[in-house]
């Protein structure tokens, strides 16, 4: 699958994205998995949406990542990515519980 998003994309091209990924997901399913991820940061923007779509699990790159980082109690991170992924408040937001 390939989309055309870019930071001013529509909250509606986001949201047909999130779709396509839980149609994707559901596909995965389909073929047995017993969950599934996504590999970009920056589309996890869409990831509520795609969760929604999805019978199975989709790991979320925050959760699994903050707890390798507080596993390992580490105390300062830095994460590359696009400028939308680094921009983002709903990737900023998903790390303010983790502290």
């Amino acid at each position: 699958m390939t989309w055309a998003i870019r930071p001013s994309s529509s909250r509606a091209a986001w949201d047909a994205a999130g779709a396509a990924l839980g149609e994707a997901a559901r596909r995965l399913h389909a073929a047995g998995a017993d969950f599934a991820l996504i590999a970009c940061n920056t589309m996890h923007i869409a990831f509520d949406i795609a969760q929604a779509g999805s019978p199975i699990p989709l790991l979320h790159i925050i959760d699994v990542t903050a707890e390798a980082i507080l596993a390992r109690k580490l105390t300062t991170v830095g994460l590359l990515g696009t400028r939308i992924t680094c921009s983002t408040p709903s990737i900023a937001s998903g790390w303010r519980p983790m502290g």
